[in-house]
């Protein structure tokens, strides 16, 4: 996510999956400011499309993924219930921004309901629910990280064929390169197995 100044605008150019520190939610500015998104405003970064004074533009290909706020936990018994309990907060809290946010009509249990079920909304779903204004569609790729797999994100099918389809050269000196590092740590184990 890149802010820009232009004069007395601050415009934020969302194309950010998550924020892994829930910055988000301490976003604060004072001076007029739009927010645009970029491909993608998934998780945290979803409340950053509405932190502007003015609705958000969102390409009709653009998406917001919504989804329950979730963490790792290590420790015992009570560390879990903790962050079980700090999860609930943030959900609240995550909820509230949205429902300054909504279309006439749509309630915050339904925006409930979409986040239970990690919703990838593109501009024209999203401007169903909230206000946003929806644009033309955009030339360009999300920004899906393997991360998201680890995270076990519903990731729709069209993301994924379009983050996989690589240039078949890139692909092919990728691999070449690939090849290349690992036989060179081939090398190197067998010199220090060695003594060399």
């Amino acid at each position: 996510m890149t802010i820009e100044a232009n004069g007395h605008r601050v415009e934020f150019r969302n194309g950010s999956p998550y924020d892994p520190k829930n910055a988000g939610l301490h976003a604060d500015i004072t001076i007029p400011h739009y927010g645009y998104v970029d491909g993608l405003a998934g998780s945290i970064a979803s409340i950053l499309a509405f932190a502007g004074s003015e609705p958000p533009e969102i390409p009709s290909n653009a998406f917001l993924m919504i989804h329950n706020p979730w963490s790792y936990c290590e420790g015992n018994a009570e560390d879990m219930r903790k962050m079980a309990d700090d999860l609930d907060q943030i959900k609240t809290g995550i909820l509230n921004i949205y429902a300054e946010h909504l279309k006439e009509g749509v309630t915050i249990d339904q925006i409930e309901a979409l986040m239970d079920a990690e919703s990838w909304l593109n501009g024209e779903k999203a401007a169903e629910y909230f206000e946003v204004k929806t644009t033309e569609a955009k030339e360009y790729a999300a920004a899906v990280g393997d991360y998201m797999k680890k995270a076990r994100c519903k990731v729709p099918e069209k993301l994924k064929i379009a983050k996989d389809g690589h240039d078949p050269e890139q692909q092919a000196a990728e691999e070449a390169a690939a090849r290349k590092r690992q036989e060179i740590r081939d090398l190197t184990v067998k010199a220090i197995m060695e003594g060399e």
